[in-house]
């Protein structure tokens, strides 16, 4: 699998030209880097993510954006991450979110692709924009809570 075509392809063009452009990634770019490739491994492998997938994936990460490499490790330098030692690192900890999201809905442990529901915890990464969002959050904020039907809008 080429994680670069499929962080492209999950509408994350935006966060390689960032780190193009300033070889480091906002906050916000990070997060939602990884909150594509944990949606991407969670959708293959369900809740139960198999340490070499973390793994791979980790070492794809830092070979995409080097920034991110720590040079003084000793076991590949992708430990920000995941790192295999303490089950630690980004991926990890959204893999956990996710996990969690996922019992709560009562969920069987089938990847999410295979589910036919029309709420995924994980969301549609191919139509989020973060802009929308903000820009549908900005919406609700300002939106009074007797409007319900505008708010029935702003939502879908």
């Amino acid at each position: 699998m080429d994680l670069l075509k499929c962080i492209v392809r999950a509408g994350g063009q935006y966060i390689l030209d960032q780190y193009n452009e300033k070889k480091l990634l906002t906050d916000r770019c990070r997060i939602k880097l990884v909150n594509i490739v944990a949606n991407i491994l969670f959708n293959k492998y369900g809740t139960a993510v198999p340490k070499s997938a973390k793994m791979e994936f980790a070492k794809s990460l830092v070979e995409i954006f080097p920034t991110y490499r720590n040079l003084e490790s000793s076991i590949g330098g992708y430990e920000i991450f995941f790192n295999p030692s303490t089950n630690g690192g980004y991926l990890s900890n959204r893999l956990r979110t996710l996990n969690r999201i996922h019992k709560q809905e009562g969920s069987s442990s089938k990847p999410l692709h295979e589910k036919n529901t029309s709420h995924s915890p994980v969301g549609d990464e191919t139509t989020t924009n973060p802009d929308d969002i903000e820009k549908k959050l900005n919406d609700l904020k300002t939106t009074p809570s007797n409007e319900e039907e505008k708010i029935k809008k702003t939502i879908s």
